[in-house]
């Protein structure tokens, strides 16, 4: 297992290369987290690739609309070592960058996922959203998957006590102090 950082135009780290990604922010690694990288890692290890959790630092929204930025979860040092815990191989941390953020959703795709990595699979939630102001749909990633000869597999959405997980409930349940709440939407305290 390892931790490799990328800024755009660097070169890709070779054991990045030629297997199945999961992609995002992955703030708090929550049980719907923990769900798209068990399907990765499960995915690459039953074809022998390298499974690889790609995230960001800093977080996208400090860039694009510093005033929005909701505290974060997770430190980048700690989101790595949950990555890397919940079954991934390896954590890419993608610098975030102005012109990072200003690649639309195909441009993302052609030059990150299928030049850079050369990815064999994705695996992505339900409402994942990619490049320049999240245009790269589900819709958009499946077409785009398609014609690249990517495998892609969208994971439903995951629920804890009757309601969708995610980072911004996982945040609303700590500021209220549901202390009980928090560890199911995390699978952990």
């Amino acid at each position: 297992m390892a931790t490799f950082t990328y800024a755009l135009n660097a070169p890709m780290p070779d054991a990045c290369r030629g297997g199945v990604l999961t992609i995002g922010n992955f703030d708090g690694v929550h049980v719907g987290h923990q769900a798209l990288l068990a399907e990765a890692a499960r995915q690459a290890r039953a074809q022998a690739w390298p499974s690889v959790a790609v995230t960001f630092d800093p977080h996208p929204i400090q860039i694009l609309r510093p005033d929005r930025l909701e505290p974060l979860l997770t430190s980048v040092a700690d989101r790595t070592v949950f990555l890397q815990q919940y079954g991934v191989d390896h954590v890419l941390i993608l610098q975030t960058s102005p012109a990072l953020l200003q690649l639309s959703g195909h441009e993302f795709f052609e030059r990150i996922i299928v030049q850079e990595m050369r990815a064999r699979a994705l695996v992505e939630g339900f409402n994942f959203g990619f490049g320049r102001g999240r245009q790269g749909t589900t819709e958009v990633l499946r077409e785009l998957c398609r014609k690249n000869n990517v495998m892609l597999t969208l994971m439903p959405p995951r629920d804890a006590l009757g309601v969708p997980v995610s980072s911004s409930r996982v945040r609303a349940d700590l500021l209220v102090g549901a202390v009980d709440v928090v560890r199911e939407l995390l699978g952990r305290p």
